[in-house]
């Protein structure tokens, strides 16, 4: 990948030559985000800054995911103005780092953060994009808290995510609901309760 300047001032462009290109996909996205976060329009590195930071996180490299997340979400705005996928996005990719760093108390605030502004969007009835996020956060808080031992209040989390489904007058989502159930039974087991946890996993 060839950075080039531009004949206009500030701006700056690239071009790809194939046979030269011998960076990876995650490294090419990470020189996307580097290029746009130096440029005079630094809100175009967030998508690329979000699938790097997936990526890392995939890898196990949760440190870097975490810096990733945290530079996309301070590009973002602070409060959620329309429709703003990314805005979710980050949040929920933050939880699942810090989660998996070991750090529950901020996961679970990041998390619960992103709950708040899901119940209250203005644009909930976007189902398409709605309903798979909410139940990853709901899953992602309750898997948060049952790492602590709170097991009931994960519990708790969990059944908004199945009455949520329940309720819905759109199309049903039964890999939604599978997710939560495969996580009620984890739970289940952990509490030493096999014949709940046989239950919910069938």
């Amino acid at each position: 990948m060839v950075w080039q300047q531009s004949t206009f001032p500030g701006q700056t462009t690239f071009s790809c030559n194939r046979k030269e290109n011998t960076l990876s996909k995650p490294e090419q996205e990470e020189e996307l985000a580097f290029h746009y976060l130096k440029s005079d329009q630094p809100k175009k590195a967030i998508p690329y800054l979000i699938k790097a930071a997936d990526k890392a996180r995939h890898r196990s490299a949760n440190e870097s995911a975490i810096q990733q997340y945290r530079q996309a979400m301070d590009l973002l705005p602070k409060r959620l103005n329309g429709h703003n996928e990314s805005f979710f996005e980050a949040r929920l990719g933050l939880g699942k780092a810090l989660k998996l760093r070991g750090e529950y108390l901020e996961a679970q605030t990041v998390l619960f953060d992103a709950l708040q502004f899901l119940e209250n969007w203005e644009n909930r009835t976007d189902h398409a994009f709605f309903t798979p996020i909410f139940i990853a956060t709901l899953r992602e808080l309750a898997d948060v808290r049952q790492r602590d031992g709170s097991f009931e209040e994960a519990m708790n989390y969990l059944e908004l995510g199945l009455h949520y489904l329940d309720n819905s007058t759109h199309e049903k989502s039964p890999q939604l609901w599978r997710r939560l159930m495969d996580r009620i039974a984890w739970i289940r087991f952990r509490q030493g309760d096999l014949r709940k946890a046989s239950s919910a996993a069938n």
